[in-house]
């Protein structure tokens, strides 16, 4: 048999070889193409990378300190997973839910640290390239769709402002890998339909949507299924799950505290229909509006570290976001309704993408009326979607406006959240001042 295998193998050689060449073709003929577009992504990440570095540099201390009990930021894991980035042996019993975890944050952040980075500048030097690639990869799906490259640029924009970025993309959470890895695969998602992107990564693709957490793979199963006959999907879904298999393996070896990805059922279900959710009103704007416009964030007991405070917004009434917060949120729901429509109604081209794009925000829509206690913690898995299907409003009648919109938008979002996110972690830095001040003074 091993002797059969192995001729096959030979046999197989010229094919092989000839594909190979194939697809280099394509790739270099798509590089030629597609130099300014990347270009463009190239200064894109380079500049919300920037402005994210300056936001991480914003987070006080205290937050992702293990040693301090500061459970404080919107239900967020903030103290676990900070030392993830840092230490392979650190507690990673959350690749139950999260299977690459562990290799994913730490890898970089330690070859920045041998660089020569000092940890905390290593891990804001990750969480700001995770922010540029994730505007850079949001920016080649709006060009996947067929946006115009001015357009692409203002819906990108909108959405590096947005409440989900700007709160998730400078803390270090599992969340803001999920929204990277997550885009990545819904971009794929927009060449696949054109049918140019070769089986083994389109697999590749959807490892990347399941790699930081277990539900986003159904963004990478939709976006297979879409562009590929059942037969095909099946195969390529199950090579992407060997690939992932293997992958976890060896981050297994590497990181011996890594756990393998099957959820504990009794831990998630504790999480089903949770109280401190609400009802189905409170999930829906929290879900629609305030990924979008973040309203004024009161500062909540925390039963549990009882000397810290505790973030959410899941029960803040819609009149305490700002005025330039409700402003950006009427233009935005104009865009997106009229993308949202357009992508039902009237896809075009883009037919494969939208319907993949529906589902997977339906999806998503569906799992945290049931899952989670603060629907904000995971915006970041279901705002590419929403960034997307707003972006089908430029593809058609009314460009102009929707378009003088999705530009009007960009600095009421800007200015409330951006200035939002400062006044939370000043006062938090203040807070946390203050515990230091006066754990000195009962010691002296």
């Amino acid at each position: 048999m091993l002797r059969r295998i192995l001729g096959e193998i030979v046999n197989d050689l010229p094919y092989t070889r000839l594909k190979l060449f194939q697809n280099l073709g394509r790739f270099k003929a798509w590089l030629a193409a597609s130099r300014v577009d990347l270009g463009l992504a190239f200064m894109i990440s380079l500049l919300v990378g920037a402005g994210y570095w300056l936001l991480a540099s914003q987070i006080p201390q205290a937050l992702i300190d293990p040693t301090r009990d500061a459970w404080v930021w919107f239900e967020a894991d903030l103290i676990r997973v900070h030392p993830v980035m840092l230490d392979r042996y650190a507690n990673n019993y959350r690749t139950n839910v999260h299977p690459l975890q562990a290799i994913i944050m730490y890898t970089p952040t330690k070859a920045l640290i041998v660089a020569g980075l000092s940890e905390r500048l290593a891990v804001f030097g990750v969480l700001s390239a995770t922010a540029g690639l994730w505007s850079a990869a949001l920016f080649g799906g709006f060009r996947g769709l067929g946006l115009p490259r001015f357009d692409a640029i203002v819906f990108t924009a909108l959405g590096a402002v947005s409440s989900a970025a700007i709160f998730w993309m400078p803390v270090p959470e599992v969340h803001a890998f999920a929204g990277l890895t997550v885009t990545i695969a819904l971009a794929f998602g927009t060449m696949m339909q054109r049918g140019t992107i070769p089986p083994i990564l389109q697999s590749i693709s959807s490892v990347i949507a399941f790699s930081m957490t277990i539900t986003n793979w159904m963004a990478g199963i939709l976006t297979v299924l879409a562009s590929n006959s059942y037969k095909r999907a099946f195969r390529v879904l199950v090579d992407g799950f060997a690939i992932a298999t293997i992958v976890f393996a060896l981050q297994t070896v590497a990181f011996p505290r890594a756990e393998f990805f099957v959820p504990r059922l009794k831990t998630e279900f504790a999480y089903v229909l949770h109280d401190l959710a609400g009802g189905p009103f409170e999930k829906f704007r929290a879900f629609f509006a305030y990924s979008i416009a973040i309203p004024e964030v009161p500062f909540l007991d925390n039963p549990t570290f009882p000397e810290w405070m505790r973030l959410s917004v899941q029960f803040s009434p819609v009149q305490t976001v700002a005025w330039v917060g409700i402003a950006g949120l009427v233009l935005w729901a104009i865009v997106f309704i009229a993308g949202l429509s357009r992508a039902i109604l009237n896809p075009g081209r883009n037919a494969p993408i939208a319907q993949a794009l529906l589902l997977y925000l339906l999806f998503e829509g569906v799992l945290h009326f049931f899952y989670g206690d603060e629907t904000f913690l995971y915006s970041m898995s279901y705002v590419p979607a929403m960034f997307l299907l707003a972006g089908f409003s430029v593809l058609g009648k009314g460009r102009m406006f929707f378009l003088a919109s999705a530009v009007a938008v960009i600095p009421f979002l800007a200015y409330n959240n951006i200035s939002e996110f400062l006044r939370v972690t000043s006062d938090l830095q203040a807070h946390a001042d203050a515990l230091l001040q006066a754990s000195g003074a009962a010691s002296e």
